[in-house]
């Protein structure tokens, strides 16, 4: 009798646990990758779930939350002069749908270097933007500027699954 009350307390322990770590929680305005078998199953935003202990895995988080970021470049031009340009950004996801979460989730896994990247692509784009510009670019209208920039700048980040809010340019000057 107490050898199966013994198997009995096992048993309501490795439940327990069980339960225990299969148990997700995940933060508001945040989505959370769940890969099954090594391959994409679904993102579960905001709330608690439960996954397959071994067999459901969690891939990453992706904020929901717009980020910004102010970028300082120095951009050489084709008149082998520098352009000395501050950028204001805003973005957010594109949108939350499995497909556009399969895509961001996918490019790079952790946050933290897909945020690099998006980084690299904002300064190659704006690089190219402004290196065949004339000597007088920095007597341009910013506002031409900038809407012709967010332009170029919101293609290239819906190709890697985000939206541009806004861009400002906040300086821009030669040497």
């Amino acid at each position: 009798m107490n050898s199966l009350i013994n198997l009995f307390a096992i048993c309501i322990l490795i439940i327990t646990a069980l339960v225990f770590f299969s148990r997700l929680r995940v933060p508001p305005n945040t989505i959370l990758i769940i890969e099954r078998i090594g391959k994409f199953h679904r993102a579960v935003s905001g709330g608690t779930y439960f996954k397959i202990p071994v067999i459901d895995q969690v891939n990453g988080l992706i904020s929901t939350l717009t980020e910004s970021d102010t970028f300082k470049l120095d951009i050489p031009t084709e008149a082998k002069e520098v352009l000395h340009v501050t950028l204001f950004l805003n973005w957010e996801l594109l949108n939350t749908g499995t497909e556009n979460i399969k895509k961001v989730a996918y490019q790079f896994k952790d946050s933290i270097k897909r945020k690099e990247a998006l980084s690299e692509i904002i300064k190659i784009k704006v690089a190219g933007f402004f290196f065949n510009r004339s000597k007088s670019i920095a007597l341009s209208d910013y506002e031409d500027l900038s809407e012709a920039l967010k332009l170029q700048l919101g293609s290239a980040m819906k190709i890697m699954g985000y939206r541009l809010i806004s861009l400002q340019l906040k300086d821009l000057y030669q040497d």
